[in-house]
Parts: C-alpha cells; structure tokens; sequence
C-alpha cells in the first residue's frame, strides 16, 4: 500500500509532463525562448503589484490622517483643563458642607432638622458668602467685590429656592381623620403646590415656573425635582441679606410642606480662569429628616484667553476641517457602496466620531456667545442672579462628548495597529469569541440583577447600601 502511494504521488499528467519537456526544451535550445509569451506573464504581476503599493499608498495615508485627527483631538481635550480644577471643587465643598456654626459642631452635612439647617445658612454659610475682610479684618480693596477664600470672587447674588407640596397631596386613613387634618404627601413634580402661601407677596411666597427661572430639573437622593418654586435672591449687602433671611426665618417659609431647599451660586476664580456653579441641595423627605446633595462644577466657561487657549483654537478650527473633509469623504463612500457601507465596523464608528465631533463643535460656539452676552449682562446688572446653571451642565456634557470622541480615537488606531501580526492574533481571537462573551455577560447580567433585587427588597429598610437599587447595582 505504501508504494502505490508513493507511486502515486509522483505520478505526472500528460499537460504536466508536456509543459516540463517544453520548459527544458526551451533552456536547451533558446531560439524557443522567443516563442514564450513573457509579456503575458509579466503584465499580470505588474498589474497585482500596483494594486498592492496603491493598497499600501492608500493605507499610510489613512493612517497619517487618523493620526492628525487623533493628535488634534487630543490637543483639544486637555487644553481647557487644568490639573488643580480639583482642587477648586474640594476647597468649595469643605468650605461650604464643613463649615461648622460658631460654638458648635453642626454643619450641613450633619444638619438633620429644619432648626439646626437655618443656624447653618445664617452663620457658617453667610460668614462665606460675605467676607470682605483679611483675617486682619482689614477690608480688601475692592470692598464692593464679595471674595471667598481670598481667591474667588462671587459672580452675581446668591439664589435660595424651595419647592413644596400641599397639606392636602396624601390620604388621611379614616381611623385618623379626625386627629390629622394635613398630610404633605412625597415631592411629585406633577402635583407640587403652587399656591402662594405665608406672607403671599414677592418671589418667596408666590410660586415662579422653571421656564420664567430658566432652571433645569435635579435629580436628587429621594425625588426628581423641577426647576420652579418660590425662591429669594440675596442682597450683596451683608445686613440687608441677614435682614432678608431673619424675614424668612421668622415667617416660617421653610416648614412641613418644603420637599426640597437649592442654594445657588457662582465663584470665578481669575488666577485659574474657572467658574465654579455651585447647587446645594437639601431634600426634605416625608420622613422628616433632611438628606444633603451638592453639586460643584468647576468650569472653564471662557475658552479663549491666554496664547495656548488660541493654540487650542487654532488646533479645535484645524480639526473642524478635517471633519469637513470627512464628511464629504464619507458621504460620498456611502452613496457609491449603500447600506453595505455600514457593515464595517470601522465605517460605523467614523460616522460616530463625525457626529459627535458636529455637536462638540456646535455647542462650542454656542457657549462662546452665551457667556460673552451673560457676562455683559451681569456686570451691568451684579445685584442680579447669575444664572450659569445651564451653561455648567452643558459644558460638563460637553466633556463627556469629548472624552468619548477621545476614547473612540483611540479604539480607531486598533484598525491600523493590526498590521502587526500580535495585534491581529488579539483581534482575531476577540472577534471569535465575541458570540460566546456576548452570552455570558447576559447570564451573568441576569444572576447580577437577580441578587441585586434580593438585596435591595431584603435589606432595603435597614441598611443605607441597600437603600435604593440604584445603590444596590
């Protein structure tokens, strides 16, 4: 058996065996050479071989542009950030959620009553907001200017708003009925109370609509919270404000109806050239108890200021180009491929990045125009709130989109790194394995979840970790 397969195995075709007596042939006797159609041969290598260095051509290309494009966007992530914006944002929250009342250890993120919560706003928190003094006490020399910490000059006047329910918004058992008259149900934005109430004239008593405050909607520990209420702006003179405040105190504008108290305001620090939107918010539950939430965000709302913020410019116009070009690029591959164009994942996540890129860059403009107008409009008017609320989100968002479309370029450069044969190897063996990956996670997702809803509805009443699912997950 073996030798007639190895018989076999040198066994030749009569095509074969006559195309290797002509080769010979030809060798021996080289007036054949001539009857060999070379050019025949030949011009298919070259052909191939052009193909390929056009392939070559075109990928070094590609690659060099998605490198500038990467560069660019890079340029463009970290330029507005400094790298001691945290340590703004921890100097706020201390100074102002750790601030002890005189003679005492109560602060707001230990305030657990109403009483306890206006000794805070009267003492720690308006000694803050109204310093205009060295520790020295000698007066700083811009007198007029409010500073906190020395460094950070209050933008505007502060904001204290409120929103309530109704002392009828919850049923009374008829076992009770005739003993409790009120019921202030939990805050529901769809049935909050806006009838005017207490002294029933001005903004502190009289219901105001998230439209007319240009206010968005907070999502806190407890509730979801509009962007009306009642609300009272500070005076920027200190007595008039503690007068302002003592009025409110005694008048009982915080009471078993509140649901929720915002403190507003805006530092601008000028030796870092960054806004600091501050939004403190005390919920009130039905409970009883207050729960504290703060939000700081330390922004950098004027974009373009010293020589590297135009170096940023000048990289954010170059990189706007490269999307022109993009865009054109990719418009016209989809309408010569179609839909199949899509299939590629690469193609996909071009598309992504270019979409994202439109909307940082519109936002971008639009921030620029809206702090240049709000600006003017508050130097003209200080004693007016400085409503920057809008503008710290968005440009928080803003960061998002960019450090996605940063996180996107980066996974892009995996397209061109896969020329390297380890690289192919991974992407290779992840695309193989994708499917079974895929499943797992949706196994361990369901058992995940599963347990997480044991725990929640388990422990939910007792143990703060377990207090929502959201905190469970």
């Amino acid at each position: 058996m073996a030798s007639k397969k190895s018989e076999k195995q040198f066994m030749l075709s009569e095509n074969e065996f006559n195309q290797m007596a002509y080769d010979n042939t030809a060798l021996m006797n080289p007036q054949y050479i001539d009857d060999i159609d070379y050019k025949s041969e030949i011009q298919p290598m070259n052909s191939q071989q052009t193909k390929s260095n056009q392939f070559i051509n075109n990928a070094d290309s590609d690659r060099y542009s998605c490198w500038s494009r990467f560069t660019h966007c890079i340029r463009i992530a970290y330029g507005p950030f400094n790298s001691n914006t945290y340590l703004l944002t921890s100097s706020m929250n201390t100074m102002f959620l750790q601030a002890q009342v005189t003679n005492g250890t109560d602060s707001l993120s230990t305030a657990s009553s109403l009483d306890v919560l206006w000794s805070v706003i009267q003492g720690p928190i308006m000694n803050n907001w109204y310093s205009n003094t060295w520790y020295n006490t000698q007066p700083f020399a811009t007198a007029n200017n409010l500073t906190l910490l020395y460094q950070n000059r209050l933008i505007g006047v502060p904001r204290l708003r409120q929103l309530r329910m109704s002392s009828n918004s919850c049923i009374i058992p008829v076992y009770f009925a005739d003993d409790i008259k009120e019921c202030y149900g939990q805050y529901q934005e769809a049935n909050e109370d806006k009838k005017p109430f207490g002294l029933k004239n001005g903004t502190a008593w009289t219901y105001t609509s998230s439209d007319q405050l240009g206010m968005y909607s907070y999502w806190g520990s407890v509730s979801s919270y509009g962007g009306g209420g009642y609300y009272e702006d500070l005076s920027r003179d200190q007595t008039e404000a503690a007068s302002q405040l003592d009025r409110l105190f005694q008048n009982l504008w915080l009471d078993r109806g509140t649901r929720v108290l915002f403190i507003h305001f805006t530092t601008y620090n000028p030796n870092m050239n960054l806004f600091s939107v501050v939004e403190i918010v005390v919920e009130v539950p039905a409970s009883g108890s207050l729960v504290l939430n703060s939000d700081f965000r330390s922004v950098k709302l004027l974009r373009y200021v010293t020589p590297f913020d135009y170096f940023v410019l000048a990289c954010e116009c170059t990189f706007l180009l490269f999307i022109a070009y993009y865009i054109v690029e990719e418009i016209m591959e989809i309408k010569k491929q179609g839909w199949i164009y899509f299939v590629s994942v690469w193609n996909s996540l071009d598309i992504i990045i270019i979409l994202i890129s439109i909307v940082c860059a519109a936002f971008n403009i639009y921030r620029t125009i809206i702090v240049i107008n709000l600006l003017e409009s508050i130097l003209h008017n200080p004693n007016e709130f400085a409503n920057f609320q809008m503008l710290s989100i968005w440009q928080v968002n803003f960061n998002f989109a960019i450090s996605i479309t940063v996180f996107l370029a980066w996974v892009k450069l995996f397209k061109y790194i896969s020329f390297n044969k380890t690289m192919t190897q991974l992407s290779s063996t992840l695309g193989s394995c994708a499917k079974d990956l895929a499943g797992f996670a949706i196994m361990f997702f369901i058992v995940f979840f599963s347990f997480a809803q044991l725990g929640y509805l388990a422990f939910g009443t007792q143990a703060k970790d377990f207090s929502s699912f959201i905190t469970v997950v």
